[in-house]
């Protein structure tokens, strides 16, 4: 078995382009899913856990040569084959036989499948099936290996998310653990896989979205959530992980106010809803038109880090799913560990931005616009586009900065550079490469659109409001142009180009 598991770190892909696999899951667990594929002949391999025991499986990890994997399905205890492996917790080799795709629930169509093999993961609430279009190929020797593939992976998976919640429903039909279950060995397990997640990047198996997900399955309830509070945005909390049968179309950011978990984010209180009407119109999550529906429990912790809001996290609850109270303090606990992650995170970012951002503009400084602009080429050539770099001289700050102060006309170019910021478009780029020296870079196809642009703010200089003030500014523009790849083909070179032709223009006036 360690061997599988050694093999399993070290093929990550195994040379199969063509097979689909899941999407952002462990890449260790990806690769003992492939490599059992492959030992074993299969047509499909495919990993179902539960979020909690007796719960529905679900696909989680998975290779296919097939197209018609339904990968939402969502299998019952004795629901088909697999169904049935889960259930009794014996395994299922019926490669001796034909049977039609639908006995195993998870192909939109049948396959003409003619082996299947499943094996029970009991620690983990899960069942590893594999199956093949050849008759009689899953021998014994084959079962042998598939309960070693199933050992390994179960061992890996608890490493990763520790054991499911062992929920019993009690006359109230209120979830909680299992009187037989240690405790402290489910907490250890929570915070061990937590602290995995938040130690980690997405692509390595960890991030928010598996952290959420280890939270959610360790509270038994059928929806969790993750929000965040940008520091830039003031007005709305964004959704950053969720957890459950959510949406797609779900937006992405809502009004500060907004839903139950608006109310968290504005009076920064814990909410325990332990039963909602089941016919309430007003209790809504995030908007009143969202399509999450049947919620029958909310729970929620705003993030706070020194009393300031960082943004929440939100547990709901299906018909008979409540929160147990021993539960509930755990995930207290789990409240103040994202409140330092999320602290964290922004002091993070704030030292990125130190690294990329002109702090007297808030604009790229000129290394982080060269970098942006050479990607834009890079992106130009493959398209068979080009790259315009343009060059914005705003004239009469310095006689401003005489005349009313370096505090006044810091003032002045910060809201010169949010006027060009708000000016963008998605596929520019704006930079700060000197006091009052503005680099605008665009696609060349875009050009007559970033003219009128430029036009337009050229002739608001003239007449240019002061912050803070009912005075006007007298300013001007002198813009400059060099073109990828006419007039160079790095970055650098574009931008001295301009930078020439900026000078040789003002000799000219002179």
């Amino acid at each position: 078995m360690e061997a599988i598991e050694s093999a399993g770190r070290a093929s990550a892909d195994l040379g199969l382009p063509r097979r689909r696999k899941s999407q952002g899951v462990d890449p260790e667990l990806q690769a003992l899913i492939d490599l059992c594929l492959n030992n074993l002949d299969g047509y499909s391999a495919l990993l179902f856990v539960a979020d909690r025991a007796g719960g529905p499986l679900r696909l989680r990890v998975y290779r296919s040569l097939s197209m018609n994997l339904n990968t939402e399905i969502q299998v019952f205890p004795g629901q088909g084959l697999v169904g049935w492996a889960y259930k009794t917790g014996r395994a299922v080799n019926v490669d001796q036989v034909s049977f039609a795709s639908d006995r195993l629930l998870f192909y939109d169509c049948d396959e003409n499948i003619k082996s299947f093999m499943a094996v029970p993961l009991p620690d983990i609430c899960g069942v590893l099936a594999v199956d093949s279009k050849q008759r009689y190929i899953f021998t014994d020797k084959s079962a042998k290996l598939m309960a070693q593939f199933g050992q390994s992976t179960a061992r890996v998976w608890r490493r990763l998310f520790g054991k499911p919640a062992i929920t019993k429903t009690s006359g109230e039909g209120q979830a909680g653990p299992d009187p037989g279950e240690a405790p402290e060995n489910e907490i250890c397990a929570l915070w061990q896989g937590l602290e995995f997640c938040l130690s980690r990047s997405d692509h390595e198996g960890g991030g928010l979205g598996a952290a959420l997900e280890l939270i959610g399955r360790f509270s038994g309830l059928s929806w969790a959530f993750l929000t965040a509070v940008k520091n830039s945005d003031e007005k709305y909390y964004h959704l950053v992980a969720a957890r459950g049968n959510v949406p797609e179309n779900l937006p992405s950011k809502f009004p500060m106010a907004s839903g139950l978990a608006g109310w968290l984010h504005t009076k920064l209180k814990p909410l325990s809803i332990d039963r909602l009407k089941a016919d309430s119109r007003n209790s809504f999550i995030f908007q009143k038109t969202e399509a999450i529906k049947g919620f029958r429990s909310f729970y929620g912790w705003p993030v706070l880090y020194n009393d300031q809001p960082r943004g929440s996290l939100i547990l709901a609850g299906a018909e008979g799913e409540t929160l147990d109270p021993a539960l509930a303090e755990v995930l207290e606990c789990v409240v103040a560990r994202l409140a330092a992650q999320f602290h964290l995170d922004r002091l993070i970012n704030k030292v990125m931005e130190m690294d990329e951002i002109d702090s007297q503009t808030g604009l790229a400084h000129r290394g982080h616009f060269v970098d942006e602009v050479r990607h834009m080429m890079e992106v130009a050539d493959f398209k068979g586009e080009g790259v315009d770099l343009f060059v914005l001289a705003t004239s009469g700050l310095g006689a401003f900065a005489a005349e009313n102060g370096q505090e006044a006309a810091g003032e002045l170019i910060k809201s010169i550079a949010r006027q060009l910021k708000d000016s963008l478009r998605p596929t520019w780029r704006l930079g700060h490469v000197s006091y009052g020296l503005f680099t605008l870079a665009s696609p060349s196809a875009e050009a007559a659109e970033v003219k009128s642009v430029i036009a337009k703010f050229k002739k608001s200089l003239e007449n240019w409001p002061l912050p803070g003030s009912s005075g006007r500014a007298d300013l001007g523009l002198f813009p400059a142009l060099a073109a990828y790849p006419q007039d160079g083909d790095s970055p650098e070179l574009l931008l001295e180009t301009a930078l020439t032709a900026l000078a040789e223009a003002d000799d000219e006036e002179e």
